[in-house]
C-alpha cells in the first residue's frame, strides 16, 4: 500500500531518532547507532511477517470504523476512535458536503483518512472489513 500504517510511521520516526542521536549525541557511538538501527530493522521485519497471519494483522493494523450511517452519528465508534462530532462535521465541510443528507455513510479508514459514501449506491457490509455499528 502507498499509505503508511501507524506502526510504519512510528518505525520511521524511531529510525530518524536513532540516526540523529548517533550522529549528534554525546555518548552514543557509531556502533551503538548501527546496533539500534539493526534492532529496529529486525523488529520491522518481524512485524511484517506477523501481518501475514490474521491475529498478527489485527495486532499491528488498525480496523476501519463506521462513524456515520445516514445522518446519524455512531457515537460508540466516535468515542472508540477519539473523533468528535465537530471534527467529523469539519471533515464533511472540507470535502464539499453541504448537508448531512448528502452522505450515506462515513468510514474512518485504517490510515486515518475519512471515506464518504454517497446515498443511492448499495453498500455491501460483508465485503468490507470494518467494525459493525453497535446495536
Amino acid at each position: 500500500m502507498a499509505n503508511l500504517s501507524s506502526f510504519d510511521l512510528a518505525a520511521v520516526v524511531a529510525f530518524g531518532a536513532v540516526i540523529g542521536r548517533a550522529i549528534l549525541g554525546y555518548t552514543p557511538t557509531l556502533a551503538a547507532g548501527a546496533l539500534g538501527l539493526v534492532t529496529l530493522l529486525v523488529l520491522q521485519a518481524l512485524t511484517g511477517q506477523l501481518r501475514r497471519f490474521p491475529r498478527g494483522r489485527a495486532a499491528v493494523n488498525n480496523k476501519a470504523y463506521l462513524l456515520m450511517a445516514g445522518e446519524e452519528f455512531i457515537t460508540a465508534n466516535l468515542k472508540r476512535t477519539h473523533v468528535s462530532e465537530s471534527e467529523l462535521l469539519s471533515r464533511l465541510r472540507l470535502s464539499g458536503v453541504r448537508n448531512r443528507s448528502e452522505i450515506a455513510c462515513v468510514i474512518l479508514e485504517p490510515t486515518g483518512r475519512s471515506a464518504f459514501c454517497a446515498p443511492g449506491c448499495p453498500l455491501n457490509r460483508s465485503s468490507w472489513r470494518m467494525s459493525p455499528a453497535p446495536n
